[in-house]
């Protein structure tokens, strides 16, 4: 397996900031992808080709 993913919620700048950082790339959002007490948030899908890494 060459790629890793993750998502995350879309406003959380706090954990999208180093996933960036370490290389990850934001490819789509899922919108509505959680429920919290009745409250949806979208999430924001990344991937990481670890192809690419050196």
């Amino acid at each position: 397996m060459d790629d890793v993913g993750l998502s995350v919620e879309a406003a959380n700048h706090g954990a999208i900031r180093p996933y960036e950082a370490a290389g990850f790339v934001p490819y789509g959002i899922e919108p509505r992808a959680l429920n919290i007490a009745d409250v949806f948030y979208d999430e924001i899908l990344m991937n990481l080709d670890l192809s690419r890494q050196g």
